[in-house]
């Protein structure tokens, strides 16, 4: 299983050597920049932000050059793929998913699945949710809710 720390962001190759000839073109338009009476003025890329170009055609190159398999194994930079149903929408769902969908806890909703109320699968690490019985639930809540209410 693969972890990542909050606010991390999986790129594919294509869009890692994207993102680092953005980066490029950066430095060489900061490399021309001048003041407002024409004078230049270069600049250059901090070298944190040079480091991270780095990084990314790097990581790019890796990702190019190995090997890809059928074997089930995922590569750094593989696209997760999401079952989806026939109208295109997500087929699951994780906790987070589902406890903003329902309007309740991360801990709520994984109790509604232990006590069967939500169909759902536990992979050993997390939960994954059948989306539309999540859709559902939340419906009928919010309609039970407007009931009362009204």
């Amino acid at each position: 299983m693969i972890r990542l720390p909050p606010g991390a962001v999986l790129l594919d190759p294509a869009e890692a050597a994207d993102v680092a000839r953005a980066l490029d073109l950066l430095g060489d338009v900061l490399g021309r920049l001048r003041d407002a009476r024409g004078n230049p003025t270069p600049s250059t890329p901090s070298p944190r932000l040079a480091a991270i170009t780095a990084k990314l055609r790097k990581a790019s190159r890796i990702a190019d050059d190995s090997p890809r398999t059928d074997s089930g194994t995922v590569s750094l930079f593989a696209l997760q793929q999401v079952p989806v149903d026939a109208r295109g929408h997500a087929a699951v769902m994780g906790t987070g998913a589902a406890a903003r969908t329902l309007g309740v806890t991360p801990g709520a909703v994984r109790d509604l699945a232990r006590r069967g109320r939500i169909p759902a699968t536990y992979t050993g690490t997390r939960w994954q949710f059948d989306a539309a019985a999540v859709v559902h639930l939340a419906e009928h809540r919010a309609r039970k809710r407007d009931q009362r209410r009204g």
